[in-house]
């Protein structure tokens, strides 16, 4: 019979998961390369479906913290796009994207949710050309628990990311919150990367 404590390492790990009361082997975790690409890209490349739940859009105002991360006024309008991330019908991620919406007139009302945003920040003739990420491991709170359909002591993976065009202004602020359990991340650099350091 397995222990408490080494089924839990086992659902840490991602190796088993819960499913009411009964635990079944988990699927392997998903590979998430840290690239400039969208969720939706990577999981489509290895082949899983990938999936978004709208969970809404928001108008917001920019505050000092805003305004500095996304180089416009304080004040100036920010449109958020929170959705819950699925791959083969597993919630596996919550995604929130701040973005000046006077940047992107009519995205709440032309944009599909369950589409790359990405793929339509591109087609608007946007270069992405560098992000700054930031990773650390978190706990989701109750709501963030209740979108996720997870218990609130599922390690978690942080991503905080903001991405930057051709012309080195900000395109998006974007929070990501991924299940330790079911992801994995990735990094591919290079010696000429690490020179430019």
């Amino acid at each position: 019979m397995v222990s408490q404590r080494r089924l839990r390492e086992l659902l840490l790990a991602g190796r088993v998961e819960r499913r009411g009361r009964t635990t079944i082997v988990a699927r392997p975790k998903i590979r998430q390369p840290l690239a400039m690409g969208s969720y939706t890209e990577a999981a489509k490349a290895q082949g899983l479906s990938a999936g978004r739940i709208l969970v809404g859009w928001t108008d917001l105002v920019a505050d000092e913290a805003l305004s500095a991360t996304l180089a416009v006024e304080v004040g100036a309008p920010i449109v958020q796009l929170e959705r819950v991330l699925t791959t083969d019908g597993v919630d596996v991620g919550l995604e929130t994207t701040k973005l000046p919406a006077d940047r992107y007139p009519g995205l709440a009302g032309s944009f599909d949710y369950r589409d790359s945003l990405y793929a339509e920040i591109r087609s608007r003739g946007i270069v992405f050309t560098r992000t700054v990420d930031t990773i650390e491991t978190a706990l989701p709170d109750a709501r963030e628990s209740a979108l996720l359909t997870v218990d609130a002591r599922t390690p978690m993976f942080l991503l905080n990311r903001v991405s930057y065009d051709q012309d080195g202004i900000p395109i998006e602020q974007r929070r990501s919150l991924y299940r330790g359990d079911r992801m994995t991340f990735t990094a591919i650099m290079h010696a000429d990367q690490q020179a430019a350091m």
